[in-house]
């Protein structure tokens, strides 16, 4: 009782209430929370049924469905239970990171920005901030949030990882490597972390020591895609070794054999089929990169030049005149990026960049640049087109985050 007492006079009777009245809601929601958060979707739907203002029964019912492989029918779940209980940072979290699947960036990047509006010591929602920006090649900024989410729970493997991923695309090889080395004093056998590792010694010129880390990584996970991909690039720099070179195409086989979609094994081997001086070869694993990633300058450039040596000099032209377009393309993305960094209200440049987007089939910049228009330049001439452009994803159903893109 004396201890109540003190209490009341320290805070007030008013705010003792408060207290209480906030509480009991929470505690009613963890209980709710414990009965139906490992329920099968087929329950939590009946219960969505009897029950269709229940927020948590809506929003377990989302992530049930994520978790089954029926990740496109999750997001309509997420955004009706935030209506129900629109600042519920875990909910905008979540409906961020299954946007970012989904590659539908705008909409994750409104959705993760409101989850840590709502609640901004919560670090997860940092965490796929920072990946969202690492997707959208902006790791400058993806190292911000990720710094402010290991700031807030450093023992999360994955995010230290992310980091690490993050400082080496910004060459800050010291903090990568500080990253790195917390992931793996968490968890001493985490792949990415040794795989960024050697990545470091790579772009620092130690090829052999990358080697080394990768080859002690294959032994215990022999069947990685990307460990195989990228321990058969650093063989292939070592051509003049008619055993490594070998090495090096059977490594980058095997990646693609086990992840056809990765770009790396395909423009491997069709360096191999160069360096042996057999372009007609190279073509067909370069052209298996470019369908993978039509974007992706490298394969290009090297179809271009196998095409040429295998005299089928017209198509070689053709890919130069490619190159060329993407390349005049890329620098004025640069010079209107510049604009915009300078002046953020330059909607002349902002136009201008999302049309640049549009045609490179970056759509989900594009719509960034659009939605930027429409809220600062509305009467902006070229709006209109865009719009119809980039389709209904310029018009989230939530309200765009606040302080601007």
């Amino acid at each position: 009782m004396e201890r109540k007492h003190r209490l009341l006079i320290g805070v007030g009777v008013a705010a003792v209430l408060a207290a209480v009245g906030l509480r009991a809601p929470l505690e009613w929601r963890a209980w709710q929370d414990r009965t139906i958060r490992n329920r099968d979707s087929k329950s939590l739907e009946k219960l969505v049924g009897r029950e269709p203002k229940n927020a948590n029964a809506k929003y377990f019912l989302a992530m049930a469905y994520v978790k089954e492989g029926r990740i496109d029918e999750a997001p309509k779940l997420f955004r009706e239970a935030l209506v129900i209980d629109p600042v519920r940072a875990d909910i905008l979290n979540d409906l961020g990171a299954t946007s970012l699947v989904q590659r539908r960036y705008y909409e994750s990047l409104v959705a993760l920005q409101g989850a840590t509006t709502a609640q901004p010591t919560f670090a997860p929602a940092w965490a796929n901030l920072g990946r969202l920006h690492i997707a959208m090649e902006m790791p400058y900024t993806a190292v911000k949030e990720l710094r402010k989410s290991v700031e807030l729970d450093p023992k999360k493997v994955d995010v230290q990882a992310d980091l690490g991923e993050a400082c080496r695309r910004t060459l800050n090889y010291r903090g990568a490597e500080e990253a790195y080395a917390k992931a793996l004093a968490l968890e001493p056998e985490h792949v990415r972390s040794h795989t960024g590792l050697a990545l470091i010694k790579q772009e620092k010129g130690d090829i052999d020591g990358a080697i080394a880390i990768l080859e002690m990584v294959k032994k215990r996970w022999p069947g990685d895609a990307g460990v195989l991909a990228t321990l058969g690039g650093l063989y292939l720099k070592k051509e003049s070794d008619p055993a490594l070179l070998a090495k090096a195409e059977a490594l980058l086989n095997a990646s693609v054999e086990k992840e056809p979609q990765l770009v790396d094994g395909w423009i491997g081997l069709g360096n191999v089929a160069l360096v042996r001086g057999n372009p007609k070869a190279a073509i067909e694993p370069l052209t298996q990169a470019i369908t993978v990633s039509p974007e992706h300058m490298g394969a290009l450039n090297l179809l271009e030049r196998a095409l040429r040596r295998s005299g089928r000099v017209a198509e070689a032209d053709r890919a130069v005149k490619v190159i060329r377009k993407r390349a005049l393309r890329e620098r004025e993305e640069t010079v209107m990026e510049e604009r915009i960094s300078r002046n953020a209200e330059d909607w002349d440049a902002v136009a201008r960049l999302a049309e640049l987007y549009l045609e490179s089939n970056r759509t989900y910049k594009a719509i960034w640049m659009v939605n930027r228009l429409k809220e600062g330049g509305p009467d902006h001439p070229k709006l209109p087109r865009l719009l119809q452009s980039v389709g209904p994803s310029a018009s989230p159903t939530m309200p765009a985050p606040a302080g601007g893109l």
